[in-house]
């Protein structure tokens, strides 16, 4: 798994140098809240996790700008032979929330999954009263397609949505001041 750049943008892959500093993001009560798993996580559980995890089909990766670690963003249950993966991401820097980032971000890991993946589906768990991350989702072209709980749903991009919106999508990054080419 090699690093993704774009957008003044690095998506480095997860590692044992970052793992720890992404449990203290994910920690935090305003990200964790949004997650399916609410628990805070041990530094020890953590390691247990990225141990355990198949590579091939969890592509974890820390979002970077100037060589900063601000965020994770990931393709998690990748299945080629049903050319599917699930999404997500969370900014753990909040000096960084709402600066453009997460859209750099989404674009060079959709790219990548599209294009070097050749999956044609992306799914995305948002739970259900997250507006703000529903209103993300509706932006990159997601489209809520069955409810999971009470507190989550599953909204998915086809490959076919993306291609018609990536060019707003880009030029939309672009224009944020935390971005450039």
């Amino acid at each position: 798994m090699n690093q993704l750049t774009g957008f003044g943008l690095k998506l480095k892959p997860l590692d044992l140098d970052t793992i720890q500093l992404v449990r203290t993001w994910r920690n935090q009560d305003q990200i964790r809240s949004q997650m399916e798993f609410q628990e805070v996580i041990s530094e020890t559980e953590q390691s247990i996790w990225f141990q355990k995890l198949d590579k091939q089909s969890n592509q974890y990766f820390v979002i970077q700008i100037d060589l900063k670690p601000v965020g994770l963003i990931h393709l998690k249950n990748i299945d080629l032979k049903n050319k599917i993966a699930e999404s997500g991401l969370f900014i753990g820097e909040n000096t960084f929330v709402g600066t453009g980032i997460s859209l750099g971000a989404s674009i060079l890991l959709l790219e990548y999954a599209f294009d070097n993946l050749g999956l044609i589906t992306i799914q995305a768990k948002v739970k259900n009263n997250n507006t703000i991350a529903q209103q993300y989702n509706q932006l990159l072209g997601f489209k809520r397609k069955n409810q999971v709980n009470d507190n989550f749903s599953i909204w998915e991009l086809s490959k076919s949505d993306f291609e018609v919106l990536r060019a707003t999508l880009i030029k939309i990054s672009k224009v944020s001041h935390r971005l450039k080419d």
